[in-house]
Parts: structure tokens; sequence; C-alpha cells
């Protein structure tokens, strides 16, 4: 049950995260990931305030737990980091910068690959 519960807030997150993005992108434009600094800040901030409700409220259930934090505020923080991970992996490659699997990959929060365009 607890797979399914995260299942379906990841989903939410997800979607919410592409809707960000996409409102970011047309009202601030492309010069900075506006999307990406929305969506961390605000996911922060609820993730702490869902963790200090949680704290003062033990009767709330474990799905309930599990469905907001780490479904829908998990994918929500998560989703263009995994989006964009094959293609940086790819082009780093191509680029000549990283054998494969020499070492990990790079998880800076921008640019999302290792070389700066």
């Amino acid at each position: 049950m607890g797979f399914a519960i995260v299942f379906l807030g990841a989903g939410i997150g997800g979607a919410l995260r592409h809707g960000v993005n996409l409102a970011a992108v047309r009202y601030l434009g492309f010069g900075f990931p506006f999307g990406t600094l929305i969506v961390n800040i605000l996911g922060s901030f609820l993730m702490g305030l869902l963790a200090g409700y949680f704290a003062y409220r033990t009767g709330i259930p474990q799905h309930m737990r599990l469905f907001l934090t780490t479904g829908i505020l998990g994918a929500l923080q998560l989703f263009l980091r995994l989006a964009s991970m094959p293609l940086c992996l790819s082009s780093d490659m191509l680029m000549g910068m990283r054998q494969p699997m020499s070492r990990p990959p790079s998880f800076s929060a921008w640019p999302p690959c290792s070389q700066a365009s």
C-alpha cells in the first residue's frame, strides 16, 4: 500500500514541477532556471512546515505522511535532476569529459551538466 501511495503522490509532484517550470519560462524567460529556484525554495519551506506539523500531531496516519512528503514534495524537488541526468552523462562522454563509469555524476544544481554552456 505504501508504494502505491508514494507513486500517486510522485505523479502529482512531478506534474506540479513541470507546471512551475513552464510558468517560470513563460513569465521569467530562459536566462536563469527560475523554475528550479522557485520549486526548491517552496518545496523546502513546505517540507519544513509539514515536518513541524507532523512532530506535534502524532495522530496522522503513516500513509498520509508518505503521500505528502515522500510522494508529492519528493517528486516536486527531484523531477528536473532525474530528467536531465542521462543527457548530462551522454553529453559529457561525447565531449570527452568523462569516461563511462569512471566517476559518479555531477549533482550541481546549475548548470545541469559538467560543461557550462
